[in-house]
């Protein structure tokens, strides 16, 4: 049995200014070995709402799943959210208890 395919894409411009190291990557993708997936590719783009939605058109076409890192917020550059809602037509919602979850988190530090 193949193990499936995973993709893993991480935004930033800062990243490819070589301002930081991504380690998000690296540790997503032993974590997907571990729990049976095959790292295919990693990728990451600058914060240009075209480059990550091209970026993820074809991410999609080549892998079983794509886990992506960066982009949240809080600048005003981060679009992750409104591109993924855009391609896969599935409109941002708030989920009560994610928030619920990061404002504990968030208040705890």
């Amino acid at each position: 049995m193949n193990s499936p395919r995973a993709e893993i894409v991480s935004t930033g411009t800062e990243l490819l200014q070589g301002l930081y190291t991504d380690r998000n990557a690296c540790a997503l993708a032993s974590r997907l070995d571990a729990l049976g997936f095959r790292a295919v590719y990693t990728h990451a783009a600058r914060d240009c709402p075209g480059e990550i939605e091209a970026l993820l058109a074809a991410a999609a076409r080549r892998a079983d799943v794509i886990v992506m890192t960066g982009g949240l917020g809080p600048t005003v550059d981060d679009c992750n959210r409104d591109v993924i809602a855009r391609l896969w037509e599935a409109p941002a919602r708030l989920d009560a208890t994610a928030e619920r979850m990061m404002r504990e988190r968030f208040e705890s530090r």
